[in-house]
């Protein structure tokens, strides 16, 4: 596959925020292509387009086409697209890495160690001190998980979700016992 016939698109980068409407954005991937060529087509935040699944529905009938589109907020669940786009999708579901995929082979016991405090998450493996891989544990947690939670369920309280969450997160480990909130 020649890089001419791989279309990105990241509609949280500036670049492309005015393709935040559906016509244009359509006719900026149109425009694109060449009939009887096959495309892999990227669109990273989808969920940042109102009226999105016209669009991914719209450009199936194009053709030669593989869409894949990703999103990172409560707006874009994996079961609503699935009926939005009435079947046909199909979902790739990504996990965080395993200690296998992680481990180098240099100090199974000290790797391990930094695994189990910090988990899987690629983009650990970019940073190299402690705070930053804290913070950005701690801004994922509050991206994926406060934010999403608060704007999707419309919650007032922050501070009680907050204080639920720390409380559930932080007795997971407790020996199997129900925690009483």
């Amino acid at each position: 596959m020649k890089s001419e016939n791989i279309i990105s698109i990241s509609l949280d980068d500036l670049e492309y925020a005015y393709l935040l409407e559906p016509i244009k954005l359509f006719n900026y991937i149109k425009e694109r292509i060449v009939e009887n060529t096959n495309y892999y087509l990227l669109i990273d935040e989808i969920q940042s387009l109102d009226g999105y699944e016209s669009l991914l529905n719209s450009l199936n009938y194009k053709g030669k086409i593989d869409i894949y589109v990703t999103g990172s907020n409560s707006k874009l669940l994996s079961n609503e697209i699935s009926t939005n786009l009435r079947g046909r999708d199909d979902q790739i579901k990504l996990y965080p890495l395993t200690f296998k995929e992680i481990y180098t082979g240099f100090d199974k016991y000290q790797e391990f160690n930094i695994f189990m405090r910090y988990g899987g998450m690629p983009f650990l493996l970019n940073l190299k001190n402690d705070e930053d891989k804290e913070e950005y544990l701690k801004s994922l947690f509050n991206l994926v998980y406060i934010k999403d939670i608060v704007e999707r369920n419309r919650v007032d309280k922050v501070e009680v979700l907050e204080s639920i969450v720390n409380t559930i997160s932080s007795s997971s480990c407790n020996g199997g016992q129900i925690v009483q909130v």
